[in-house]
C-alpha cells in the first residue's frame, strides 16, 4: 500500500477475512502520519456493525492519530460538524454507508486525502448511487 502511495496511484487491499486488512490500513495512516507529514483528513466508510472495531484498533494501534466517529441522530452529527469543522481538527472520520448517502452534502465540504472503503465489493456497480457519491 505505501508503493502504491509512492506512486500515486489507487489500489485494492483484497485479502482474505481475518489477515489483518483493517491494522495494514492503520499502519499505513500511521506511516503517512508520522514520516511523510500526510495527516489527512481521512475518510474511512464501513459497514456501520464494524465502526466500533475501527475505533477500538486505532486507539490500540495508533492512540496518536486523532480518530472521530461520524455517527449518531441528526442533533449529535451536528455536533460532531460543530466541533470538527476546520482544518487540523481530526486526522481520520470514520463514518458508514447510510451516513455517506444522507450527509453527503457536508462530506463533500472537506477535502479528503485518503478515502477508504471497507467492505468495498459494495461499490462494484459503478452505476450505483453509493459508488457516484463517493466518486464525487
Amino acid at each position: 500500500m505505501l508503493s502504491l502511495f509512492n506512486n500515486n496511484l489507487n489500489g485494492i487491499l483484497a485479502d482474505e477475512m481475518g489477515l489483518g486488512k483493517t491494522i495494514q490500513t492503520i499502519s499505513l495512516i500511521a506511516h503517512l502520519f508520522e514520516y511523510k507529514g500526510v495527516t489527512g483528513p481521512h475518510l474511512i466508510v464501513a459497514p456501520k456493525a464494524v465502526l466500533p472495531n475501527w475505533i477500538i484498533e486505532f486507539s490500540t494501534w495508533a492512540p496518536s492519530i486523532k480518530t472521530i466517529l461520524y455517527d449518531g441522530r441528526m442533533d449529535e452529527r451536528k455536533a460532531i460538524k460543530e466541533e470538527y469543522s476546520g482544518e487540523g481538527k481530526f486526522n481520520v472520520m470514520i463514518t458508514h454507508y447510510d451516513l455517506i448517502m444522507r450527509d453527503k452534502a457536508f462530506l463533500k465540504k472537506i477535502k479528503w486525502n485518503y478515502l477508504i472503503v471497507d467492505e468495498g465489493h459494495r461499490l462494484k456497480n459503478h452505476e450505483s448511487v453509493l459508488a457516484k457519491t463517493l466518486d464525487n
